[in-house]
């Protein structure tokens, strides 16, 4: 990661955190019941995520045998709604920053596949949250996980708490 001096830094995390960090993501997905059927997830985090946030959500989908397109680097909604039409995704994992991007006013009537947003490492602001509802109102947006790709994992979502409430996992 880059510090504030800009320098590189290098941070450890410690297997059981990164392990613990999974458990909590999985236990997530069961909360929201998500664990009862197979589905194809696509993983949209802007390249400067790619390390952590990226990883950390593909080993949740491969813990819970779920079928995952990496997309990765791409904010294009035309892009996403595309791979996912075509792969018949649901949910999409986001960040807030990539949520604001991708679902826009001018790509409403897309993502007819997707059922489920799932926003990690951090809250949309109200605007995206906002557009998402009058827009895409076939769609469910859940936080996931707050997590850092500095600190790992932080937060798990209380259940049945506001989209901005989370449980501070045991580290």
């Amino acid at each position: 990661t880059q510090g504030i001096s800009g320098e590189s830094e290098l941070i450890r995390h410690p297997l059981d955190l990164v392990d613990k960090g999974i458990a909590a993501g999985v236990e997530a997905l069961k909360n929201r019941s998500m664990l009862d059927t197979a589905h194809t997830c696509l993983i949209a985090v802007p390249p400067s995520s790619l390390k952590g946030t990226f990883t950390f959500a593909y080993e949740v989908a491969r813990q819970c045998g779920w079928s995952v397109l990496p997309l990765g680097a791409s904010d294009d909604g035309q892009d996403i709604s595309g791979l996912c039409s075509t792969y018949e995704v649901d949910p999409i994992v986001i960040t807030p920053d990539a949520l604001e991007l991708v679902f826009t006013l001018d790509s409403a009537g897309q993502f007819g596949s997707v059922r489920k947003i799932l926003y990690i490492s951090g809250i949309p602001s109200q605007r995206a949250l906002d557009t998402l509802e009058s827009a895409f109102p076939h769609l469910e947006s859940h936080p996931f996980l707050y997590l850092s790709d500095v600190t790992g994992p932080i937060g798990l979502p209380i259940q049945g708490g506001d989209n901005n409430a989370f449980e501070i996992l045991e580290n």
